[in-house]
C-alpha cells in the first residue's frame, strides 16, 4: 500500500521539526546513559566524528564535495568554535542533571539572543520583546534557584549551555546562512572533532559492545538532529517551527518518569511555563515585525 504524497510545505516543515524534537531527545538520552561509564568528552568526540564521517558521505553522494573549498573559512571556524563550547556546556548538563531541567534552560536560549539583539547586532528591542525577555528570565531564575533544581552547579552549566546556544544564532543572523547546510555541519563537526580528541584521548576508556553502540549513535542521531532541522526552516516559517520544539520538553518528561522515575518540582515546571510562554511573545512578535527567530540547537 503506498502512503499518500505531501504536497503541502508546511506539514512537511512541521514533520520535519516534530523529527528534530524527538532526536534531540533521543541525543540527550544517549548522551545521558553513556555518560554514566564513559567521560563526557568521549560522547562529544563520538558525537562530532561519526557525524563528521556520516556528513562526508552524504556530501560525496550528493556531489557537493567541492563546494567545501567555497565555503567562507572565517566565518565557519567562528560558528564552529562557538558551538563547540556550547557541545561541552550541553553534554555536561545533560550528565549532571534529569533531561526535563536541561530543557527547561535550555528554552532560555531564544530569550538571551533578545538580550543580546541590540549589544551585538543593533537591532532595535521594543517594549513587548524586552517585557518577554525580563519574564522569561525570572522563569530562569526559579529554575536555578538553589533547591528547586536537583544540582544547583548544574544548572549554571545548562545556563551557559544556552547562553552558547544564543549566541549560535547570534551568529547566524550576523553571518547571514548563505552556506551550504551540509558544508556548515560538515565544518563545525571536524573543527570540534579537533578540539575535542585531546581531552577524549586523556579521559578515554575501552567501550564494551554496548556503550560503543551507544557512542556511534550519538553521532548517528546527531547528523539526523541537523537533518531534520535543517529540513523543517526550508519548507516552513520559524513562526511555524518555534511552537514545535516545546515537544522537547514532553518528551523529556516521559523520558525522567519512565527510564529514572523522576519527575520535576513545581517550581522547574513553574519557570519553564514561564519561559515558554515568554518564547511565543517573542515569537509572535518578531513574526509581525516579519523577522525570522531562530531558534538551532547546536549540540
Amino acid at each position: 500500500m503506498r502512503l499518500p504524497r505531501i504536497n503541502n510545505p508546511i506539514a512537511i516543515g512541521a514533520s520535519f521539526a516534530v523529527g528534530q524534537t524527538i532526536t534531540f531527545a533521543l541525543m540527550g538520552l544517549l548522551v545521558k546513559l553513556v555518560t554514566e561509564t564513559h567521560h563526557p568528552f568521549e560522547a562529544m568526540f563520538s558525537r562530532s566524528f561519526f557525524c563528521l564521517i556520516i556528513c562526508t558521505l552524504a556530501l560525496a553522494s550528493l556531489g557537493k564535495l567541492p563546494k567545501l573549498r567555497q565555503a567562507n573559512m572565517r566565518n565557519q571556524f567562528i560558528r564552529g568554535t562557538i558551538g563547540t563550547i556550547g557541545m561541552v556546556f550541553t553534554f555536561y548538563a545533560f550528565k549532571m542533571l534529569p533531561l526535563s531541567e536541561v530543557q527547561s534552560i535550555l528554552f532560555a536560549a531564544p530569550i538571551f539572543v533578545v538580550a543580546m539583539s541590540y549589544p551585538v547586532l543593533r537591532e532595535r528591542v521594543g517594549p513587548w520583546r524586552s517585557g518577554a525577555a525580563l519574564a522569561g528570565f525570572l522563569g530562569v531564575l526559579l529554575i536555578v534557584q538553589p533547591g528547586a533544581i536537583s544540582n544547583f552547579s548544574g544548572g549554571l552549566v545548562a545556563l551557559a549551555a544556552a547562553f552558547f546556544h544564543a549566541a549560535i544564532m547570534v551568529i547566524l543572523r550576523w553571518l547571514g546562512k548563505s552556506e551550504e547546510p551540509l558544508v556548515t555541519v560538515f565544518y563545525f563537526s571536524l573543527i570540534s572533532s579537533l578540539a575535542i580528541l585531546p581531552f577524549m584521548l586523556m579521559n578515554f576508556h575501552v567501550p564494551t559492545l554496548q556503550t560503543g553502540f551507544m557512542l556511534v549513535m550519538v553521532g548517528v542521531v546527531a547528523f539526523c538532529l541537523q537533518f531534520c532541522l535543517t529540513k523543517s526552516y526550508i519548507y516552513a516559517d520559524a513562526s511555524i517551527i518555534a511552537p514545535i520544539t516545546y515537544l522537547n520538553m514532553l518528551w523529556a518528561l516521559m523520558l525522567d518518569f519512565f527510564i529514572w522515575g523522576y519527575v520535576p518540582g513545581f517550581a522547574v515546571l513553574a519557570g519553564a511555563a514561564i519561559i515558554i510562554t515568554s518564547n511565543f511573545v517573542i515569537i509572535l512578535r518578531e513574526s509581525k515585525l516579519n523577522k525570522k527567530p531562530s531558534i538551532e540547537i547546536n549540540s
